[in-house]
């Protein structure tokens, strides 16, 4: 297949919440010569912290759409990005609220940690008063001009890699 010439390949990037935030962090993980930029806006990182912290009703219905913890462990730890986060290379925006109890905060948490731990410096934008969705207007104001900085900032200069 031909390129199609569709973006500028340096000037591409990847964001989405809930379940869109693990796909971020899984396309930023397996795919890192594609992407120029990334927001996860609480997304899952690791299926088995996930399955661990999240409510029990949300962890028993996620069973039929990510694979049951119990039998289908390899496979959730191989679609875990936590375990190629090593990979990730472009400038990752980690958005999460202190009080999710969908998505725990723990998710957010450990990404980051293990972006820091080999030397990058992936931005966190945690909101302390906010849960799965960001209801303050205050905060979705902050939410709007945080992610806007971030990609516009990252994409218009591409030449700094902080992930």
């Amino acid at each position: 297949l031909g390129q199609a010439e569709l973006a500028d390949p340096a000037r591409v990037g990847v964001a989405g919440r809930s379940y869109g935030g693990y796909l971020t962090l899984a396309a930023l993980a397996r795919f890192p010569e594609l992407f120029a930029v990334g927001v996860d806006v609480c997304g899952i990182s690791d299926f088995a912290t996930f399955y661990a912290e999240t409510e029990p009703w949300i962890a028993a219905a996620a069973t039929t759409k990510y694979g049951d913890p119990a039998t289908d462990a390899d496979l959730l730890r191989a679609l875990s990005p936590i375990h190629q986060a090593d990979r990730i290379a472009a400038p990752l925006l980690v958005v999460h609220g202190a009080y999710d109890t969908n998505v725990p905060i723990v998710e957010a948490e450990q990404i980051v940690a293990a972006l820091r731990e080999r030397g990058a410096s992936p931005g966190f934008l945690l909101f302390d008063d906010e849960g799965h969705e960001v209801h303050g207007v205050e905060n979705r104001a902050l939410f709007v001009r945080e992610v806007v900085a971030w990609v516009c900032g990252h994409l218009s200069d591409p030449v700094e890699r902080t992930a």
